[in-house]
């Protein structure tokens, strides 16, 4: 597990990363972090900033851990849950963390 994003999870804040090794980094604010069905570590998260492909945002995006880059907190607080959030995320088979 990842004791960055976990923290970042608790203490509601944003993280800066690379993303699949492309464009410059994306910010989010963490609400979810667990495993999928795969075995593979989830990030459900709202970026609020940075690149994106679609050049949509703010935008909810669930990201595979193991693509991710350069992860590190930006120091920058959030309010809690943004609208449309779901507890117990159902892609997620396990939850370590969640807002």
């Amino acid at each position: 597990m990842n004791q960055t994003i976990i923290n970042a999870i608790k203490n509601m804040e944003t993280l800066s990363f690379i993303y699949k090794g492309k464009g410059n980094p994306r910010v989010v604010e963490p609400h979810a972090y667990g495993m999928g069905s795969d075995g593979d570590d989830l990030l459900r998260a709202y970026q609020v900033g940075g690149y994106s492909s679609s050049g949509r945002l703010p935008k909810w995006r669930l990201f595979e851990v193991n693509k991710i880059d350069n992860l590190s907190p930006t120091g920058e607080k959030f309010n809690g849950a943004r609208p449309n959030y779901h507890r117990d995320d159902q892609v997620m088979v396990r939850i370590y963390v969640q807002l």
